[in-house]
């Protein structure tokens, strides 16, 4: 009926009953024993209204010594005791294993007495063995609890290595306890102090270590942790600083920027009790609540089944397809009670039903969603709009340069916060992003890097804008250049012999991948004529620039000879370089 379990040592089930409602574990050389766990082992419940008192006892000369450490019930069937600081001395009179077994040396004696629970709730445990309680009521756990330890380095390790575990398929959060005296001593008015910050948007790349690097430069940090589930990553992370200013100077610095090319958003982190306390007792109170990710198996009668047991239910939904009848994963449960409803959600929500694990929130107003919606983009626009200025485009990239070596070109220049080369299929799309700390860094890189060559291609390099500006501006460039050509008097087309012209119209009209080919079709004739044994490179270099300015080139004589010979002067500056360190230049 019961376990014991010492760290180091087998599980022992090997208890020995020395009376109809008392038991015995002997522990052999108990000396350095400091906690054990009691739990039931599930093969008979306590009858109703019973439970059992958890007794400890150590090695004296003087007589068996017996401490009460706890309880444990149906409700509660395991519990770790920290057994330390109990005096090998002290005896308790009238304990019911007093007069049970004699003295053993060396020998621990664990002793569990079965009693009601109104004898139980009486009793006092020895002071300082309790070390963990889990917070139940009448539904069982509600997913929280404490832990107490000896000292104070010991609780800051366990914050440290615990914090975002993984236990059971959910991820546990660790921190200090406070009482509500030390919260509001710490929040202050309006709780304008803070430490924690929280971070989202971010990258699946980011693990824990990673997201450390990304704001030490700020302050001590005390834990920087990222939420994972069993599919990793979730997006999202928080960053504990030892003090207020690194917080602030970490989201000053950090909010909006770009990391493995996503913006990252970086907030003061707020519990649930601090946002309810800031939004005020409207948004606190609700009746109605969303559940989703149900399965296919739950209908309107499961599903109020489901939420019965936490309040009276006015009407439980499930919301279904109109030609199949089948639910589409999600619904709303109304309760009578608000406090019903929010019980609900903290006892639901991330519960695994029917093998999938539920989302269960309060449910939103089409009103108040898009009033909130427009909230966080007016948020996001202003973010965007102060950080606009530190992210550089870079274009022109060599096949062969990746995350790293970008990082590298550019790392001369200031705080490099990200380096991202884009990619597509494990290849180059030849184009990528570096996003600075600062604008004064970004605005030094654009100076000095825009058309250096690295590897064998001039760079180009811009401050970034937004992918939609970019998008507009580039069609209108063309249109305009297109526009402007047809209002010239009518171009002395470049043709090699044998060959069309070819217009905008056609490639316009023409298949995107299709393009390149045609131009290079082209092209390769006419430089053949000027530089006959450079002419696959030359024309290699050319095709990286915009369509319409290539068919500028094939239409101007003029235009082609400079761009041609400006391709060859390149050319010849990455030949000289290799020749001076001794390798050959790649055919």
């Amino acid at each position: 009926m019961f376990g014991l379990i010492v760290a180091g040592r087998l599980v022992q089930t090997d208890v020995t009953q020395v009376s109809e409602n008392q038991f015995l574990f002997n522990i052999p050389d108990a000396d350095d024993i400091n906690h054990l766990v009691i739990f039931m082992t599930g093969q008979s419940p306590f009858p109703d209204g019973l439970g059992a008192a958890v007794y400890f006892s150590f090695p004296n000369p003087q007589g068996q010594a017996w401490a009460l450490l706890g309880h444990i019930t149906n409700t509660k069937p395991s519990a770790i005791f920290k057994i330390t600081n109990i005096k090998k001395s002290s005896m308790m009179d009238g304990n019911p294993f007093a007069s049970i077994m004699p003295h053993v040396s060396h020998m621990g004696q664990v002793g569990i007495s079965v009693e009601p629970l109104s004898q139980l709730s009486q009793q006092t445990p020895e002071a300082g063995t309790s070390v963990s309680k889990i917070v139940c009521d009448e539904h069982g756990s509600r997913g929280y609890g404490f832990v107490d330890f000896e000292t104070e380095e010991a609780a800051r390790i366990a914050i440290e290595k615990v914090n975002g575990m993984l236990l059971n398929g959910k991820q546990v959060f660790v921190e200090r306890f406070m009482s509500r005296q030390e919260r509001l001593e710490v929040l202050g008015d309006k709780m304008r102090k803070f430490n924690n910050v929280y971070v989202k948007n971010l990258s699946e790349e980011i693990d824990d270590e990673k997201l450390r690097d990304m704001f030490e430069p700020y302050g001590k940090i005390i834990s920087a942790k990222i939420v994972c589930d069993e599919h990793g990553s979730r997006g999202y992370g928080f960053v504990d600083f030892e003090t207020e200013e690194a917080a602030r100077i970490a989201i000053e610095k950090v909010n909006g920027m770009l990391l493995n090319g996503k913006q990252v958003f970086v907030e003061r982190f707020m519990s649930r009790q601090e946002r309810l306390e800031v939004l005020g007792d409207k948004m606190r109170k609700f009746n109605n609540v969303y559940v989703k990710n149900l399965s296919e198996e739950i209908d309107d009668e499961k599903l109020r089944d489901m939420f019965e047991p936490y309040g009276k239910i006015i009407s439980a939904k499930v919301m279904t397809d109109d030609s199949s009848g089948k639910g589409k994963g999600f619904g709303f449960v109304s309760f009578e009670d608000p406090e019903a409803a929010e019980k609900a959600v903290e006892a639901l929500n991330g519960n695994e039903k029917f093998g999938k694990v539920l989302f269960v929130g309060r449910a939103q107003k089409k009103e108040a969603q898009a009033e909130l919606k427009e909230k966080f983009e007016r948020i996001e626009m202003e973010r965007i709009n102060r950080y606009q200025g530190v992210n550089l485009y870079v274009k022109n990239l060599d096949d062969n340069i990746d995350d790293k070596r970008l990082r590298k070109e550019f790392a001369q220049f200031g705080t490099i916060t990200s380096a991202k080369v884009m990619t597509e299929g494990g290849r180059s799309k030849g184009f990528g992003f570096v996003c600075f700390s600062s604008p004064e860094e970004a605005t030094k890189a654009v100076t000095e890097m825009n058309g250096r060559i690295v590897v064998a291609k001039p760079l180009y390099v811009a401050l970034a804008p937004r992918k939609e500006d970019r998008k507009a501006h580039d069609a209108s460039q063309c249109m305009q250049r297109i526009t402007s050509m047809r209002m010239q008097a009518p171009p002395q087309a470049v043709i090699a012999q044998g060959q069309d012209p070819l217009t905008a119209t056609m490639l316009a009209t023409a298949p995107p991948q299709e393009r390149k080919q045609m131009l290079g079709e082209r092209l390769f004739p006419l430089i053949s004529h000027m530089f006959p044994d450079l002419a696959g490179k030359i024309t290699g270099m050319l095709l990286e620039i915009d369509n319409s300015e290539l068919l500028h080139l094939l239409e101007s004589q003029e235009s082609l000879e400079a761009k041609v010979k400006e391709a060859v002067a390149v050319l010849q500056v990455y030949q000289a370089k290799e020749t001076a360190t001794g390798t050959k230049p790649a055919e």
